[in-house]
C-alpha cells in the first residue's frame, strides 16, 4: 500500500502563506508537517497593521513576536522572524506587502533532516494520527501535550536526544545525516545507550515513506529506544 501509484509530491515545496483568517493557520503548519515546507517551523514573516484590533489580531501577533524573540535567545540560530507592523493601517495592507513577503521567501531552503530539532507536544484534535507521530527524523507512538524530544546530530556520528514525557521513540537515519558505514553513537539525556553500525532496515524505509510520502523524508535505518 505504501508504494501504490499516486501523484508524486513536489520535492521542494514552497513556504506556506496565509492572509487574514488564514494567517493564524500558518503557525501550526510546522508542527503538523515537520520538514514539509521550506519555512515550516523555523522561519516566520509577519505583516500586520497597527490598528488591526478586531479580535485582538495585533495583540495576538505581538505576543507571537515576543515568543519568537524568546525562542531566538534560547536557541540561537534556529529561528528567524521578519516582523513588519504598518503604522496607521488596519486589516488592509499595502500591495507592496505581498511582494515583500515573496522576496523574503525566495532564499529559503528546505532542510528535511536538520542537525537539530525540537519537538514540543501540543493538543490539536484536528491533526491526523500519522502526522502527530512523526517530526523530521524523530518518531513516537505515544505523542502527548506533555512530551518533548530534542535531538542533535553532532560530529563523528554522535546523536544526542533529550526526552521528556515519552517512554519510547525512534531515531530514523539516512546517509545524509550520518555515515552509516561507520558506528553511530546515540546518547539519551547524556548517557550512551547505543553504539554500532545501524543495519539497513526495510521497516524504516516503508514506514517513513508511508508516513510522509515524500522522497526527501525517507530513511533507511532506525534506532528504537525504550526508556
Amino acid at each position: 500500500e505504501a508504494f501504490a501509484p499516486r501523484k508524486p509530491r513536489q520535492p521542494a515545496p514552497d513556504a506556506p502563506r496565509g492572509a487574514s483568517g488564514a494567517g493564524p493557520g500558518r503557525f501550526p503548519s510546522g508542527r503538523r508537517r515537520g520538514g514539509r515546507f521550506r519555512s515550516s517551523y523555523r522561519s516566520f514573516s509577519v505583516h500586520i497593521g497597527e490598528k488591526d484590533t478586531d479580535t485582538d489580531r495585533i495583540g495576538k501577533a505581538r505576543k507571537f513576536r515576543d515568543r519568537m524573540l524568546e525562542a531566538q535567545k534560547s536557541f540561537p540560530g534556529r529561528y528567524a522572524l521578519a516582523w513588519r507592523e504598518y503604522p496607521g493601517k488596519g486589516h488592509d495592507l499595502p500591495n507592496s506587502a505581498t511582494l515583500e513577503i515573496f522576496e523574503w521567501m525566495k532564499p529559503l531552503k528546505r532542510d528535511p533532516a536538520p542537525k537539530s530539532v525540537v519537538w514540543q507536544g501540543f493538543n490539536d484534535p484536528a491533526m491526523k494520527p500519522c502526522e502527530n507521530r512523526y517530526f523530521y527524523w524523530l518518531h513516537t507512538e505515544e505523542p502527548s501535550a506533555a512530551m518533548r524530544l530534542e535531538g542533535t546530530i553532532g560530529e563523528k556520528n554522535v546523536i544526542d536526544v533529550k526526552a521528556e514525557g515519552v517512554a519510547s521513540f525512534t531515531v530514523f537515519l539516512n546517509d545524509r545525516m550520518a555515515d552509516l558505514k561507520k558506528p553511530v553513537v546515540l546518547r539519551l539525556d547524556g548517557k550512551e545507550i547505543f553504539r554500532g553500525t545501524p543495519a539497513t532496515s526495510l521497516s524504516a524505509l516503508v514506514e517513513s515513506f508511508a508516513a510522509k510520502e515524500d522522497p526527501d523524508l525517507v530513511f533507511t535505518a532506525r534506532i528504537d529506544v525504550k526508556k
